[in-house]
């Protein structure tokens, strides 16, 4: 007994000093840093309303990156702060300079649920009562996306940038741009779905060891996000293969780019890391805020710079909810930008949902028939 309990102190000992040691690592990033590693900088400070320069600029770096992989596939990794409007508007306008440009060769992944759209087909068909595997193959038996992109626009309601997010889901859809919603299976109370087929054997394949943290709000954990990132790479992986596009751009939230030390992620974890593992071209895109700058990437991340863009000083107007001016402001943002959207607001036009809802309504029963028919 006192040589377990020696062993156990031992051990502690060892683990506060190694907390200790990470710690106190190279001093935190700065833009003069990034720049000095090899990143590009794209400022938006002195016009922080007007997302054209920004955009030109990343396809200008796309296609310049392109052109240098003898056609192999480039994925474009592009971080976001979730509550500003104004980085999935860039993302947006991004999208649809791209698509003029590669109309058939482009496909987008999203850090959505992937059992979103059986989520709201089992709330439709409420004796449905999908299997894992059902729920899962009605996210990726579509590689175009419009069962996903249809069913989120008919029934979810985002918590951040609401308008922005569904005028975006709505382009795609509009555009018939290949979308999958790539990111794990969250079950009810939004815990990873170790049912889902994916998620859960990548969860069995990668168990939380001593250096996880597992503790956190759902999904913000570090094994969480180590997991998030794994599945987002399978699937996109997967949803490239079934389109054969040449460009795949994934969104999710900056935090999964290149790592996240308030998150306590490792670059090692990241999407970024994850997809060059995988053999992927990658390039990343990391829109910077207040709430997370370039201090909060790990160390580590430095090796990557040279692989990413920095677009910083971007207008930080925040929306959580529907606050009733989010679409004037979108308006304001795509005025500026000499851009044109349709703006997707269901609360100023109801009909436009009303139709998707209808939509569904008609399809449901069918589209649940059609994964059990061998």
């Amino acid at each position: 007994m006192p040589l377990l309990v020696f062993y156990v102190k031992y051990m502690r000992i060892i683990k506060n000093w190694l907390k200790k040691l990470c710690s106190a690592e190279i001093l935190p990033f700065t833009l003069d840093d990034a720049a000095q590693n090899g990143a590009e900088i794209i400022s938006c400070t002195s016009q922080p309303m007007n997302l054209r320069p920004a955009v030109a600029a990343i396809v200008e770096r796309i296609e310049k990156v392109s052109a240098s992989l003898n056609e192999r596939p480039l994925v474009v990794l592009v971080g976001e702060n979730h509550e500003l409007p104004s980085h999935k508007i860039l993302q947006t306008l991004l999208l649809q300079k791209l698509n003029t440009r590669r109309p058939r060769g482009l496909a987008y992944g999203m850090e959505i649920a992937g059992t979103t759209p059986a989520r709201v087909i089992e709330t439709i068909e409420t004796g449905a009562r999908l299997t894992p595997e059902e729920k899962y193959r009605l996210n990726t038996d579509d590689p175009s996306g419009q069962t996903a992109l249809i069913t989120y626009l008919a029934y979810i309601n985002p918590a951040s940038a609401p308008v922005a997010r569904h005028t975006q889901l709505d382009f795609c859809r509009r555009a018939e741009i290949p979308t999958r919603f790539t990111d794990a299976a969250e079950t009810a109370s939004e815990d990873l779905d170790a049912k889902d087929p994916i998620t859960g054997q990548i969860m069995k394949d990668n168990p939380p060891g001593w250096r996880d943290s597992t503790q956190g709000q759902e999904g913000t954990s570090a094994y969480d996000f180590k997991i998030r990132n794994l599945v987002m790479t399978h699937e996109a992986q997967k949803h490239l293969q079934q389109t054969g596009a040449q460009l795949y751009i994934q969104q999710a939230g900056v935090a999964h780019i290149l790592g996240s030390k308030p998150h306590k992620s490792g670059c090692q974890d990241s999407l970024h890391a994850r997809f060059k593992d995988a053999g992927f071209d990658t390039l990343s895109v990391i829109m910077t805020s207040k709430p997370f700058d370039l201090g909060d990437l790990p160390a580590e991340a430095r090796r990557h710079m040279s692989e990413c863009v920095v677009v910083t000083g971007l207008d930080e107007k925040t929306v959580k909810g529907y606050d009733g001016d989010e679409a004037e402001y979108i308006k304001a943002l795509s005025g500026r930008s000499q851009a044109h959207l349709d703006i997707f607001d269901y609360k100023a036009d109801p009909g436009r949902r009303e139709a998707l809802q209808e939509q569904i309504d008609r399809h449901a029963r069918q589209w649940v028939k059609s994964l059990r028919t061998p």
